[in-house]
This record gives structure tokens, sequence and C-alpha cells, in this order.
């Protein structure tokens, strides 16, 4: 039987997560993102995941035993655990099934079981720290995956590198000593949550390992797609991991209502092709997991098109813009600072 290209994870559940009043992270982003898909002969032919939810154990890998006690305390209850990350009866079990997912989904792709995995769930996890939930996020989903693929291999080696608007501060932080996790995110700076310095790159047998790219307001995706040809893929080639992981935001796309990077759809996907290249050159194993993007419709037509992309159908959009020349100080500065080979 021919190995999947790519296995899909998607479940009405994760929608079961409901704000309490209007907010940017609600349902209807993944009921865009869901029905774009059914649109599309291609995508509705790919595999897709049973869904199950982590046990406590896969949490515990990465999360403090204060705080699962604390998530578990609020199943069945609505609240606020800070001004912007909420709870409802149903959140917990979304949050521990997106995890759980997201775990079994990557140890398939771990075990070639298919090339390629995206997992699209909510709510989102990059800021969840070991002992905080945060900025939307109540469990860190990928940090639970990178866990449950190190259990099952101790030597594994594996890189996340996160693109959304925001700093993955939470996914930094459990593998900020970590030697065999290389850690890289672009990211607006200041921004919420304040973290992502250029000189946070990691500590003890994990220094080096974290490669911040902070930037400025509205850099565009042609700057993207030179940062990551100058920086990001130097540095993966450099560590050469066995699995990719991608927290893959859409929040600095040029229409989200964050307004906080000027990156286009046709980037988004040259950003991917990069990524898709890399990961074919170390073995071919790569993991999306979905984070932030907050206009519905263009979050739809990015998943959609990333779909299509990992794939390998043809997608339906311009060949996005060369690469510009702006701001090469900045990137000369990374280069420097990150001794990008």
């Amino acid at each position: 039987m021919e190995t999947p290209t790519l296995t899909l994870l998607r479940d009405p559940r994760f929608n079961e997560h409901i704000p309490p009043s209007s907010h940017l992270e609600c349902p209807q982003r993944l009921n865009s993102v869901y029905e774009r898909l059914d649109e599309n002969a291609e995508i509705s032919s790919l595999p897709l995941l049973r869904p199950r939810s982590a046990t406590d154990e896969e949490i515990l890998r990465v999360h403090g035993s204060d705080l699962v006690r604390s998530l578990k305390d609020y199943s069945g209850k609505a609240g606020w655990i800070d001004p912007d990350t909420y709870y409802c009866p149903k959140s917990i079990e979304a949050a521990w099934l997106a995890a759980g997912s997201t775990a079994e989904l990557a140890l398939k792709v771990w075990n070639q079981e298919t090339r390629r995995g995206f997992a699209m769930v909510r709510p989102p996890g990059h800021h969840a720290t070991p002992n905080q939930s945060m900025g939307f996020c109540l469990v860190n989903h990928i940090a639970v995956a990178v866990a449950a693929v190190m259990e099952a291999s101790a030597q594994a080696r594996v890189a996340v590198v996160d693109i959304d608007l925001h700093h993955g501060n939470g996914t930094q932080d459990f593998f900020y000593r970590n030697p065999n996790v290389l850690f890289i995110s672009s990211h607006r700076f200041p921004f919420y949550p304040g973290t992502g310095g250029l000189d946070e790159t990691g500590e003890g047998k994990g220094k080096g390992l974290t490669v911040n790219l902070p930037l400025g307001k509205r850099m565009t995706g042609a700057f993207m797609e030179q940062l990551y040809e100058s920086v990001v893929l130097p540095k993966l080639r450099e560590f050469r991991p066995e699995m990719i992981f991608v927290s893959a935001g859409f929040d600095g796309h040029e229409l989200d209502p964050m307004e906080g990077l000027d990156i286009s759809t046709s980037s988004y996907l040259s950003l991917n092709q990069k990524l898709l290249t890399v990961a074919e050159e170390l073995g071919g194993k790569l993991l999306y997991c979905l984070e932030g993007g907050y206009n519905p419709i263009v979050l739809g037509d990015c998943v959609t098109q990333t779909c299509l992309q990992l794939s390998n159908q043809p997608i339906g959009l311009a060949a996005p813009v060369n690469p510009s020349t702006s701001s090469p100080e900045l990137i000369d500065q990374f280069i420097a600072y990150h001794r990008v080979p």
C-alpha cells in the first residue's frame, strides 16, 4: 500500500471551544477552513486521521502538574484565564483532543505511515508555556507532538519553525535547553507576548539552537522570502533535523486584522515551498499545525492552498514575487548574529 503524501487532522469538536463574547479566536476560523477544504475535490480525497484525546501523561511531558490540574478543573465551566484567553464548558476537551490528535499525526509522520501532515485544530497552542495558558492558547499542541516523537525515539533531532505573526514563546520555553531541538521564529517585535528578542538563543546544551528573527511592522512577503533563503533554510540545513514541525500561523497576512506584517497568500506559499524543499532534502518528514489567522476567509484560502501544495497538487495562485532587497542590513544582522553558514 502506497504511503499517503498528506494526511489531514480535522474534527468538528474543535469548534466546541466557543468564546463567551465576540473574540478573534472563534469557531468561524475553522468553519471557513473546513468549508473551503470540502469544496476541493483533490483535498476531499486525502486521508483523515482518526482524532484522539491526549492522555494526561502526554500533556505532563511538557506542562506542569499544577497547570494540568487547573485546566481540568475548568472542564464544564466558563471564564477567563487572562484578558485574552477564555474557556467554556467544552474547551478543555477540545484542547486535549487537539493535543492528542496532533501527537498521533506526528507519530504517523515519524513512523513513515504518511509523508506529511496538517493538524487543523483550535484553540491554538504556541503561547502556552510549561506552567501558563495564555494568548488564546490552553495547551501547546506542537510541544506535546514533539515530545511524543522524542518519547518514541530519544535521540530524535527535530526542528520547529514558527511562522505565526507572534513569537512562539511557549514552544521556545519547552526546548530552550534541548540540544536535539532547533527552534526558529520569525515574528513582529516588539509585539505580544513581548518575547523573542535577538539575544534569546538558548541555554546550556541548547545554546545557539533558538533562532529568533524579530521584525518591524509591515515587513513584506518579499522580505520574508529573502529572510528564509538567507537565514532559515541555511540553519535548517546546518542542523539537519530528521523531522520539521511548522507552527502555521497566517495572522501575518496583509489582510489579517492583527495588521502586523504584510505577507500575501502567494508569499506564504513561497515560504511553504522553501520548507517543503528542505524537508525533502532531509528525509521528507513534515508536520504543519495551525496557530493564528483571524480573517476567516483569508485563513480558509491559505490553509486550502497549503494543503494542495503539501499534497503535490497544483495551487490556484500566480507565482510569488521575487525576493526583494529591502532591509538587507537587517538580514545581514541576523546572518552575523546567528552565525548562519
